[in-house]
């Protein structure tokens, strides 16, 4: 009589799932008794941390991604969504394939590490027209929305409206907000040489030697630290933080901070906000010590 396999299930192939199911895989490879699974949305482990670079046409999208399949020793994967989880019978209910078939997995032991959505802190038309900077089609969109607002403004004949389409707005200031809006500087500033009937709506102050000259983009924290994921020591220094060191050197990037209360007024024809109408972001007051 044979022995049940003892069945360990890892949902979410992020940093955390994939990790987790690698550790598994690493450590039970030689016992026959433990099956691991990985279920995860895409069949590719996605280094979003580099997403910046590849919107600015510094890497390309083979650089950042790695095949789960060629990761994983031994384990099962599986490319599924997931659409219950059932704790009582320990079933996992999956769907995958182009007809969405949907089949049910069984677990003794369940890890959940299925990511985590974009806070837009309830601000009103940040989620329908903002550009995130989480999944690999993202770093496209957001290229593809910079170089067609590029040649709109080509075509512009107001200055002031030409000035507008290329402001972009970057909100958050942690490490994406900050690599982001480094990488979107470079790339506008680069590729607008091609484009001399924009120029006259670009930031005239000269740019530093170690950047490119180009547009006006600002980029929005709403505390008093800029990318807070550093050690505090560095993170209070601006002179020892290499990010924040970006926006004094380079031109035309606007740092606005403590945004906390009160509104910020938009033009919407840049990153954050791509359009031909002008709104109010309006955030709501955060109790004390929240």
């Amino acid at each position: 009589m044979t022995s049940r396999k003892t069945r360990i299930l890892v949902l979410g192939g992020g940093f955390g799932g994939l990790y987790a199911a690698l550790y598994l895989d690493k450590t039970f490879v030689s016992d026959p008794n433990v099956e691991v699974t990985l279920v995860s949305r895409e069949n590719y482990a996605l280094f979003t941390p580099m997403l910046h670079e590849v919107a600015a046409g510094e890497l390309e999208m083979s650089d950042i991604v790695n095949p789960i399949r060629k990761m994983l020793r031994h384990a099962v994967f599986f490319e599924a969504e997931v659409h219950s989880i059932d704790l009582l019978t320990r079933r996992v209910t999956i769907s995958h394939g182009v007809l969405t078939d949907r089949q049910e997995l069984a677990y003794d032991h369940l890890v959940l590490a299925l990511g985590s959505e974009t806070n837009f802190f309830d601000l009103p038309g940040l989620a329908e027209r903002a550009i995130t900077m989480k999944s690999g089609a993202d770093p496209f969109l957001l290229r593809n929305r910079v170089i067609a607002l590029l040649e709109s403004a080509s075509l512009e004949e107001s200055e002031s409206v030409r000035r507008a389409m290329l402001t972009f707005v970057v909100a958050g200031g942690g490490f994406a907000g900050v690599e982001t809006v480094g990488a979107l500087n470079d790339f506008v500033r680069d590729g607008v040489r091609s484009y001399p009937e924009a120029q006259p709506g670009l930031d005239s102050r000269p740019p530093r030697p170690s950047r490119l000259g180009g547009s006006t983009r600002t980029r929005r924290e709403p505390g008093p630290v800029c990318a807070k994921e550093t050690p505090r020591a560095e993170s209070r220094d601006s002179n020892r933080h290499p990010r924040a060191r970006l926006f004094r050197e380079c031109s035309g990037i606007e740092q606005r901070r403590g945004h906390q209360n009160g509104h910020l007024d938009l033009d919407c024809w840049g990153h954050s906000c791509i359009g031909a109408e002008r709104f109010a972001l309006q955030e709501r007051k955060r109790p004390a010590g929240g």
